[in-house]
């Protein structure tokens, strides 16, 4: 029998999150910080530093992410736009 153990980590932060981050050339890692204090005052701050290679492919990849969002939702917009200016020529 093998046997695995999973242990998962969901953050939500609001828009007001302070971000950070710091390349280090010393130990070749990056270090993301997100602060956020919420409506009772109470402050939250996280870091995760990661080696320089995984922190490459997660730009890339949140790059692609929002690249792909921002067509999406501009493809959406044009066809609400086309939609409404044909209702209104009818």
């Amino acid at each position: 029998m093998e046997m695995n153990q999973t242990n998962e980590h969901v953050i939500r932060f609001s828009s007001d999150v302070s971000t950070g981050s710091f390349a280090s050339s010393y130990s070749n890692t990056i270090q993301l910080t997100f602060d956020e204090s919420d409506g009772n005052g109470i402050r939250q701050k996280y870091a995760v530093t990661m080696p320089m290679e995984v922190a490459r492919e997660l730009c890339e990849e949140l790059a692609g992410d929002i690249i792909k969002y921002d067509e999406n939702k501009a493809e959406a917009e044009a066809e609400a736009e086309a939609e409404r200016l044909a209702e209104a020529t009818e």
